[in-house]
C-alpha cells in the first residue's frame, strides 16, 4: 500500500462520514459518533 492510496482512502473515509451526517440530521449527533 502506498501513502497515495492511504491518502485516497482516507479523504473517501471522510467524505462518506459528511454525506452520512448530513443524512442522519443534527439530531443523531452522537449516536453517530465518528
Amino acid at each position: 500500500i502506498t501513502p497515495e492510496e492511504i491518502k485516497r482512502v482516507y479523504a473517501l473515509f471522510k467524505d462518506t462520514k459528511r454525506v452520512v451526517k448530513q443524512l442522519a440530521g443534527p439530531e443523531s449527533k452522537g449516536f453517530i459518533s465518528f
